[in-house]
């Protein structure tokens, strides 16, 4: 698979070989002074891609011939107070005649602001899954609504900022961190959306009873052989984790609703994690 940058002219469309452009509108090179770009860590895993991707930055220009500074690396998101730990490549490029604050480097844009736990300058730790649902209401399986007022006030400041209660410059202020005022801000809401749990059945709530905080499939065979659920692909690997109260989630994927192949779990309710806490965990 080779990562290809075509330029013509002020025009650049990024593509995989075989697959179609990444984006339908070619990019003027001319109007933007810098490209953030993300996309699955997994594509540096293969020596030709991750070449063939530093080739094509280092030789990305415009059309009058201004050249791109840039860097790439993967990135943990529970690094920069998101309540998950979702790694993903961050590729940032700057055009070498725009002039910032600062000379341009790519570790400054990346540095990770929280920590997996203490350190010596004290950094803020990781978001937890407690810290970012336990205002949610509490609801079992088959309960919850599409539409719902909280039961209970927001008791950090993560969640603060998701009910648009402080801007994200106080969310992070609340962390001793400072950043700039030019972000954004979520609207105010004083319902919950969303928030309805799967109706499980008996025997899938028993299993979920029998695994504990953390654990998986793994531990029904140690503890439970007879709720052991049928063995799925020999290479899905996780399959029936649950989360941590006291810990960020792990990367929470598309087929979050279903327990095989993946830890989505709630930490100390019976069930799958629902729609709202999944956003609130993204």
């Amino acid at each position: 698979m080779r990562y290809s940058t075509l330029i013509s002219g002020a025009h650049t469309t990024l593509r995989l070989s075989g697959f179609p452009p990444l984006s339908g509108v070619p990019l003027s090179l001319t109007v933007y002074t810098g490209i953030v770009m993300e996309n699955v860590p997994n594509l540096l895993n293969n020596a030709a891609v991750a070449g063939a991707l530093t080739t094509d930055l280092d030789e990305l220009e415009t059309n009058n011939g201004v050249d791109y500074e840039f860097g790439f690396s993967v990135v943990n998101a529970a690094g920069y107070g998101v309540p998950q730990t979702r790694s993903r490549l961050i590729i940032i490029a700057k055009r070498s005649d725009v002039n910032l604050v600062k000379d341009f480097r790519y570790s400054d844009f990346v540095e990770p602001i929280f920590s997996v736990g203490p350190t010596l300058f004290g950094s803020p730790q990781y978001t937890t899954f407690d810290e970012a649902v336990s205002d949610l209401p509490i609801i079992h399986s088959g309960e919850g609504d599409e539409k719902m007022a909280y039961s209970n006030s927001a008791s950090t400041p993560y969640q603060m900022l998701m009910r648009g209660e402080i801007p994200i410059a106080d969310f992070f202020q609340a962390k001793n961190i400072t950043i700039s005022e030019r972000t954004a801000s979520i609207r105010r809401s004083p319902m919950v959306y969303n928030h309805r749990a799967q109706n499980h059945n008996s025997v899938l709530i028993e299993r979920f009873n029998n695994i504990p905080e953390g654990g998986s499939k793994e531990d029904l065979r140690e503890k439970r052989p007879d709720l052991l659920p049928p063995e799925g692909h020999p290479d899905q690997g996780l399959t029936y984790g649950r989360l941590w109260r006291d810990k960020p989630a792990t990367t929470i994927p598309a087929n979050y609703s279903r327990p095989s192949g993946n830890r989505s779990i709630h930490p100390w309710i019976p069930r799958l994690i629902t729609p709202r806490e999944a956003m609130r965990l993204s």
